[in-house]
């Protein structure tokens, strides 16, 4: 599991632990993995900073700078104030805006995840 996986499983469960008793939460994922260090970095935590505030060719060292982090840039940077604005998180659905070069929302884009985790650990 990458590093934003992990924080997405855990705001994702904190959206679902709510979701009955707040008006709206909704979910983010960044599945964009960069190819600093030949891609052995994958999606580190906070590299959507770089994006939410338009600033990959400042942070190249992360994003490797260039066209394709910079169209990224301009979705996040975009999309990051109508948060709100994206399907809400439900129980039934566990929505989540996936940003990568095509960004979505996905109904559980972890499920699989989840669902092994949960047998694991014996949850429902």
């Amino acid at each position: 599991m990458r590093q934003n996986d992990s924080i997405q499983w855990q705001q994702c469960r904190e959206c679902h632990s709510t979701a009955d008793s707040i008006a709206e939460c909704s979910c983010k994922s960044e599945s964009w993995e960069t190819p600093v260090q030949g891609g052995r970095l994958k999606s580190p935590h906070v590299l959507e900073i770089a994006f939410v505030f338009d600033n990959t060719e400042r942070s190249a060292r992360v994003t490797g700078g260039g066209a394709r982090p910079a169209a990224l840039a301009d979705k996040m940077s975009d999309a990051w104030p109508k948060l709100p604005a994206w399907s809400p998180y439900t129980v039934q659905q566990r929505a989540a805006m996936v940003f990568n070069d095509q960004s979505a929302i996905v109904e559980d884009p972890l499920g699989a995840r989840r669902a092994a985790m949960q047998a694991l650990l014996g949850l429902t």
